[in-house]
């Protein structure tokens, strides 16, 4: 991820707020079937609640009593490294602090900087106007009991305006969504005070900011959601698939304690103590800052794999005929097989009493086997937090056996004091050691049994999903969106015999369109799905190759332009065409960087005719952790070669998904989607590339050229 010191205001005094158990107030498994997604704590009479960062507040009811709100605060900028924050919300602050009846409050010697700011901003707004001015309503903040638990709290966070006509003139239409906008609050600002009892906050990861997928474990933060008191995941029991992937759940929630405490290795956390603002870095975080907390020596290992679902999801990581998946230890002599598990729920939480533990994962010796530290310190990782096969697996013993374990591996983190217990934190590993193929065929042998065909992916896909997302603003009838999957994947491109990089990546789904020169059809409505590098490990083997990263943490969020908007490649990208035959001509298309190197990105666009069926595909088969695959179809996995002399690569485009009934399976649209590709960089359907013409740069502007 993007690379800067962290920086977090406490929210509010670590010495106003206390926890007296664990299974009542800890964040985390409640039972085997219930998992506490909220960090709840006890808070005194003077417990001031701060901003943990700049960010735009949205207040909800508390569903537990008409004198409490929840406060929810989304991030304006980052505040942390590694990971992106969705909300931050604070359960339980005192109603009266902000709103009296349904108004908010004046600003007097005893309000909030908070509800100074916005009263301030009230009055310079109307400043102009020569009547006084109106009622501050508390639903002009957004503040709205009458709105049903089943909205989305996205909507109100990208929330357009929508008019209607009145009286020859158009107006925000008050009586649709509403009108209303939400404030913006500083890093530290007193937002009002908690009430005294029990109270909570949580904390959690943005995956992108898109419609719900209608997935089965599908998180829905919805009003509802906001306005618990307290909020915990709770497994339907309808079926043994379904709970499972409701678990997964818990990979976008962190606790509190974890959070602040993960600030201790290079960032900084500020606390408020009687309006003096004190900076605390390393164990003075522990000491000040997380001491009341009964998880203050909690470690949170969260590990993702195949698919992006946690390790072992699919059972294919266990040792011999047990549960257990990984040897795991506080030496690396001492290490004793677990599963990766916590009362059932996908994580491991230990209170490590040093400030190392080692794993050794299973792996198939497979060369695709690699492993990422997204959010946490890998000791002996190859680069960057990064292992590759070369770097995992071990050699073979003197008879010439292969170990089904990888190395041992070191995760590091700070502790309080030296021989002390860790300081509360989290890390999240990516880690990919077997190879897996996807159900492709039933069919029958020449006896008439059942024969089962495979296929295995390629070195990206699994990568591409979010098929059927649409854009959480509201249409406003353009073609134009760019939506961010902010869940990493890793791509390990292994071909031609070599290691050609690795690469953890977001990914982005554009919808564009682009001129046709016809006038019954002006434009071509088309999606793109491209890959955006956050960190990158090049091989020793491919030293030679240049590879262009461009790191972000916070790329594109939804936006729209005008109808005939096509998506464009920033430099140091751009494309080229190249003209072959397939049967018919076909428009080539090749991405670069101006400097020769490899380019970081990967892309595949298909017209949204093509999009359609697959995403039919999705919803009529009720798809879970739907993503495209793209099928090989020459027999060999070689190049195609044209009559002009042009290699390229040709794939049926079709989707793999799971489903209660099946899991790992692949479906194929009624009519092929062929899609091609000429530099393994840029893949394109035909009709996706048909209007695309010969590119016109400089090195100071590069722009895809359209007709």
């Amino acid at each position: 991820m993007e690379n800067f010191d962290s920086v977090s205001h406490f929210f509010t005094n670590p010495n106003q707020i206390s926890q007296s158990s664990a299974s009542a107030q800890g964040f985390g498994p409640v039972s085997a079937t219930q998992y506490r997604i909220s960090t709840v704590f006890t808070a005194t009479n003077t417990a001031k609640a701060y901003a943990i960062c700049k960010g735009v507040v949205l207040i909800q009811s508390n569903s537990n009593s008409p004198n409490k709100v929840n406060l929810i605060l989304k991030p304006y900028k980052q505040p942390i490294s590694g990971v992106n924050i969705k909300y931050f919300i604070y359960r339980g602050l005192q109603k009266s602090d902000f709103f009296t009846g349904n108004l908010v409050n004046e600003n007097d010697t005893g309000s909030s900087d908070f509800i100074d700011k916005i009263r301030t901003d009230f009055s310079e707004f109307h400043a102009t106007e020569p009547n006084p001015n109106p009622p501050f309503l508390a639903k002009y903040i957004g503040f709205d009991t009458t709105f049903p638990g089943e909205r989305l709290i996205d909507d109100f966070f990208f929330k357009q305006s929508q008019y209607v006509e009145s009286n020859g003139e158009f107006i925000e239409d008050d009586e649709g969504f509403g009108a209303f906008e939400l404030p913006i609050i500083n890093q530290g600002a007193s937002l009002g005070y908690f009430t005294p009892g029990d109270c909570a906050v949580d904390v959690v990861l943005d995956y992108g900011d898109y419609k719900p997928l209608g997935e089965v474990g599908e998180f829905k933060f919805d009003l509802a959601y906001a306005r618990a008191n307290v909020a915990v995941i709770e497994l339907p029991g309808t079926s043994t698939y379904t709970d499972k992937v409701v678990k997964e759940q818990i990979f976008q929630f962190l606790d509190v304690a974890a959070y602040f405490g993960s600030h201790a290795p290079n960032g900084k956390v500020i606390i408020d103590n009687n309006g003096t603002k004190q900076n605390l870095t390393g164990a003075d975080i522990y000491t000040n800052v997380l001491n009341n907390f009964i998880t203050k020596n909690n470690l949170y290992l969260y590990i993702q794999s195949d698919r992006t679902r946690s390790y072992n999801f699919y059972n294919n990581y266990n040792i011999g005929q047990t549960t257990n998946s990984l040897k795991y230890g506080l030496t690396a002599s001492s290490l004793t097989d677990r599963s990766y598990s916590t009362q059932g729920w996908p994580i491991i939480i230990e209170s490590p009493s040093s400030a190392s533990i080692f794993l050794q994962f299973i792996t198939d010796n497979n060369v695709n086997t690699v492993l990422y530290g997204q959010k946490g310190t890998v000791v002996n990782a190859a680069k960057n937090n990064f292992s590759n096969a070369d770097d995992l697996l071990l050699p073979p013993d003197e008879n010439g056996n292969l170990s089904v374990l990888t190395k041992v591996l070191e995760l590091t983190n700070p502790v309080s004091a030296t021989n002390a217990p860790i300081i509360s934190t989290f890390n999240i590993i990516i880690y990919q050691g077997i190879a897996y193929s996807y159900v492709a065929d039933e069919t029958v042998d020449e006896n008439n049994n059942p024969v089962t065909v495979y296929a295995q992916p390629n070195f990206f896909d699994d990568v591409f999903d979010l098929i059927n997302a649409e854009p959480i603003f509201q249409s406003d009838g353009t073609d134009y969106s760019v939506i961010n999957s902010k869940k990493l994947k890793l791509i390990n491109e292994y071909y031609n015999n070599k290691q050609q990089g690795i690469s953890a990546v977001q990914t982005l789904v554009v919808k564009d369109s682009i001129a046709t020169g016809d006038e019954a059809s002006p434009y071509l409505k088309r999606v793109a799905y491209i890959t955006e590098t956050v960190e990158m490990l090049n091989n020793p083997i491919s030293l030679s190759v240049k590879v262009a990263s461009n790191i972000n943490s916070t790329t594109a969020t939804n936006k729209h332009t005008n109808p005939q908007s096509n998506y464009i490649f920033q430099s140091p990208y751009y494309t080229s065409v190249q003209l072959f035959t397939d049967n018919s001509v076909i428009v080539g298309l090749q991405l670069n960087i101006i400097d020769e190197g490899t380019p970081s990105k990967i892309a595949l666009g298909i017209t949204q005719a093509e999009n359609i069926p697959l995403k039919a595909i999705i919803n009529t088969l009720n798809l879970q952790n739907p993503k495209l695959f793209l099928q090989d179809l020459h027999k060999l996995k070689k190049d195609f070669i044209s009559p002009e002399g042009i290699k390229f690569r040709k794939y049926k485009l079709v989707i793999v998904g799971d489903n209660i009934n099946s899991v790992g399976k692949i479906y194929f649209p009624d009519n092929d989607i062929y899609i091609y590709s000429l530099d393994r960089r840029f893949y394109f359907s035909a009709a996706y590339s048909q209007y695309v013409t010969v590119d016109e740069y400089d090195f100071n502007k590069l722009i895809l050229s359209v007709e």
